[in-house]
Protein backbone atom coordinates (compact mmCIF):
# COMPACT_ATOMS: atom_id res chain seq x y z
CA UNK A 1 0.00 0.00 0.00
CA UNK A 2 1.73 3.18 -1.50
CA UNK A 3 1.36 6.82 0.44
CA UNK A 4 -1.35 7.94 -1.99
CA UNK A 5 -3.39 4.69 -1.06
CA UNK A 6 -3.28 5.40 2.73
CA UNK A 7 -4.28 8.90 2.25
CA UNK A 8 -6.97 7.69 0.16
CA UNK A 9 -8.15 5.26 2.65
CA UNK A 10 -7.72 7.76 5.38
CA UNK A 11 -9.88 10.53 3.45
CA UNK A 12 -12.38 7.84 3.02
CA UNK A 13 -12.47 7.16 6.33
CA UNK A 14 -13.22 10.46 8.24
CA UNK A 15 -15.72 10.68 5.45
CA UNK A 16 -17.67 7.89 6.20
CA UNK A 17 -17.20 8.72 9.57
CA UNK A 18 -17.45 11.62 9.91
CA UNK A 19 -21.32 12.57 11.44
CA UNK A 20 -19.89 9.87 14.14
CA UNK A 21 -17.17 11.65 14.95
CA UNK A 22 -17.89 14.88 15.23
CA UNK A 23 -20.82 14.27 17.56
CA UNK A 24 -19.34 11.50 19.90
CA UNK A 25 -16.07 14.46 19.86
CA UNK A 26 -18.02 17.95 20.35
CA UNK A 27 -17.74 17.56 24.33
CA UNK A 28 -14.50 17.05 24.53
CA UNK A 29 -13.19 19.16 21.94
CA UNK A 30 -15.35 21.84 23.92
CA UNK A 31 -13.31 21.00 26.63
CA UNK A 32 -9.60 21.48 25.21
CA UNK A 33 -11.05 25.06 23.54
CA UNK A 34 -12.01 25.95 27.22
CA UNK A 35 -8.57 25.39 28.28
CA UNK A 36 -6.64 27.22 25.50
CA UNK A 37 -9.18 30.05 25.90
CA UNK A 38 -8.36 29.94 29.47
CA UNK A 39 -4.29 29.75 28.82
CA UNK A 40 -5.31 33.00 25.99
CA UNK A 41 -7.50 35.09 28.02
CA UNK A 42 -5.20 34.56 31.39
CA UNK A 43 -1.97 33.62 31.47
CA UNK A 44 -0.43 34.63 28.07
CA UNK A 45 -1.12 38.10 28.32
CA UNK A 46 0.50 37.80 31.86
CA UNK A 47 3.67 37.26 30.24
CA UNK A 48 3.45 40.44 28.00
CA UNK A 49 2.50 42.69 30.47
CA UNK A 50 3.87 43.85 33.95
CA UNK A 51 1.52 45.96 36.66
CA UNK A 52 5.18 46.83 37.90
CA UNK A 53 7.49 48.12 35.75
CA UNK A 54 10.05 49.45 37.86
CA UNK A 55 10.19 46.42 40.18
CA UNK A 56 11.98 43.17 38.92
CA UNK A 57 10.97 41.26 41.84
CA UNK A 58 7.33 42.22 41.06
CA UNK A 59 7.69 40.95 37.21
CA UNK A 60 9.18 37.78 38.29
CA UNK A 61 6.14 36.98 40.67
CA UNK A 62 3.76 37.95 37.84
CA UNK A 63 5.69 35.76 35.06
CA UNK A 64 5.61 32.86 37.63
CA UNK A 65 1.58 33.02 38.53
CA UNK A 66 1.56 33.86 34.46
CA UNK A 67 3.72 30.46 34.40
CA UNK A 68 1.44 28.46 36.99
CA UNK A 69 -1.87 29.40 35.98
CA UNK A 70 -0.44 27.60 32.19
CA UNK A 71 0.77 24.61 33.91
CA UNK A 72 -1.43 23.70 36.74
CA UNK A 73 -5.00 24.97 35.25
CA UNK A 74 -4.98 25.30 31.13
CA UNK A 75 -2.60 22.68 30.05
CA UNK A 76 -4.60 20.04 32.24
CA UNK A 77 -7.79 21.04 30.62
CA UNK A 78 -6.79 21.22 27.34
CA UNK A 79 -4.63 17.74 28.11
CA UNK A 80 -7.07 15.86 29.05
CA UNK A 81 -9.86 16.86 26.30
CA UNK A 82 -7.48 16.15 23.30
CA UNK A 83 -6.55 12.60 25.27
CA UNK A 84 -10.39 11.89 25.12
CA UNK A 85 -10.36 12.89 21.88
CA UNK A 86 -7.60 11.40 20.21
CA UNK A 87 -8.81 7.86 21.83
CA UNK A 88 -12.33 8.28 21.09
CA UNK A 89 -11.22 9.35 16.78
CA UNK A 90 -9.38 6.41 17.01
CA UNK A 91 -11.64 3.70 18.11
CA UNK A 92 -14.23 5.00 15.61
CA UNK A 93 -11.92 5.00 12.74
CA UNK A 94 -10.38 1.68 13.74
CA UNK A 95 -13.72 0.30 13.53
CA UNK A 96 -14.38 1.68 10.29
CA UNK A 97 -10.69 0.17 8.79
CA UNK A 98 -11.79 -3.13 10.30
CA UNK A 99 -14.98 -3.31 8.35
CA UNK A 100 -17.21 -2.96 11.58
CA UNK A 101 -20.08 0.02 11.71
CA UNK A 102 -18.30 2.53 14.35
CA UNK A 103 -20.17 2.11 17.48
CA UNK A 104 -19.82 5.31 19.43
CA UNK A 105 -21.07 3.81 22.94
CA UNK A 106 -18.43 1.25 22.48
CA UNK A 107 -16.16 4.12 21.33
CA UNK A 108 -16.62 6.28 24.51
CA UNK A 109 -15.78 3.28 26.70
CA UNK A 110 -12.77 2.49 24.85
CA UNK A 111 -11.81 6.06 24.78
CA UNK A 112 -12.50 5.98 28.80
CA UNK A 113 -10.25 3.68 29.11
CA UNK A 114 -7.26 4.33 27.24
CA UNK A 115 -7.56 8.09 27.71
CA UNK A 116 -5.14 7.87 31.45
CA UNK A 117 -2.66 6.45 29.32
CA UNK A 118 -2.58 8.87 26.50
CA UNK A 119 -2.47 11.83 28.60
CA UNK A 120 0.09 10.51 30.32
CA UNK A 121 2.19 10.20 26.94
CA UNK A 122 1.26 13.76 26.57
CA UNK A 123 2.14 14.81 29.68
CA UNK A 124 5.36 13.29 29.30
CA UNK A 125 5.62 14.78 25.74
CA UNK A 126 4.80 18.30 27.21
CA UNK A 127 7.08 18.03 29.70
CA UNK A 128 9.99 17.53 27.61
CA UNK A 129 9.16 20.33 25.16
CA UNK A 130 8.72 22.31 28.16
CA UNK A 131 12.05 21.97 29.82
CA UNK A 132 13.35 24.27 27.60
CA UNK A 133 10.10 26.77 27.83
CA UNK A 134 10.96 26.58 31.80
CA UNK A 135 15.17 26.90 30.91
CA UNK A 136 14.75 30.07 28.59
CA UNK A 137 12.50 31.92 30.80
CA UNK A 138 14.48 31.46 34.01
CA UNK A 139 17.80 32.48 32.13
CA UNK A 140 15.19 35.72 31.16
CA UNK A 141 14.59 36.40 34.15
CA UNK A 142 18.11 35.82 35.57
CA UNK A 143 19.57 37.50 32.48
CA UNK A 144 16.59 40.71 34.07
CA UNK A 145 17.92 39.94 37.87
CA UNK A 146 21.86 40.62 36.67
CA UNK A 147 20.88 43.63 34.66
CA UNK A 148 19.02 45.11 37.59
CA UNK A 149 21.79 44.27 40.19
CA UNK A 150 24.22 46.05 37.31
CA UNK A 151 23.19 49.48 37.24
CA UNK A 152 23.83 49.15 41.22
CA UNK A 153 27.04 48.64 40.90
CA UNK A 154 28.21 51.55 38.78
Amino acid sequence: MGASDVVELALEAYRESARSLLAASAPSALLTLAGFMFFWSYAFPLFWSTRNPDNIDAQVGEAAVAMALAMFVAAPIMLFGVAYTAALTTQIVADFMVGNVPNVNSARASATRSTGILLKLLLRQLLTGGVFFVISVGLLLLSAGLNGDSSDLG
